[in-house]
Parts: C-alpha cells; sequence; structure tokens
C-alpha cells in the first residue's frame, strides 16, 4: 500500500509481482485512512486472488 507514484510505475513496468494498493488521497487521518481500507476490504482481497491484476487504485 503507497501513496507514491514510483510503486505504481514498477508495477505497470514489471508486471506482478508485487501487488499494489493505491492510495491517491490527500493527507488523511489515521482513522480515515483505516475506514477507507475497510471500505475497500473486497476489493483488496480481489487484488490479491486476481492472478493478472497487479495494481488497485483508492481515491
Amino acid at each position: 500500500m503507497s501513496k507514491d507514484s514510483d510503486f505504481q510505475q514498477r508495477s505497470l513496468l514489471y508486471g506482478p509481482p508485487p501487488k499494489l494498493v493505491w492510495l491517491r488521497i490527500g493527507n488523511r487521518t489515521r482513522q480515515n485512512l483505516v475506514r477507507l481500507i475497510t471500505k475497500h476490504e473486497q476489493d483488496i482481497r480481489a487484488l490479491d486472488a486476481d492472478p493478472f491484476e497487479s495494481i488497485l487504485v483508492l481515491s
């Protein structure tokens, strides 16, 4: 999980692994960040299970 674009660029260049959950958000409190991740738990699990997908963008 990262807010940095360099991980996204690496994932596009080399493909999976690693899997990346890219947080395209501004500064957030820890509580808001946990809420966002929890809200997208099923999407994160689906990314992990899919051998062809390497990036999930949360915004």
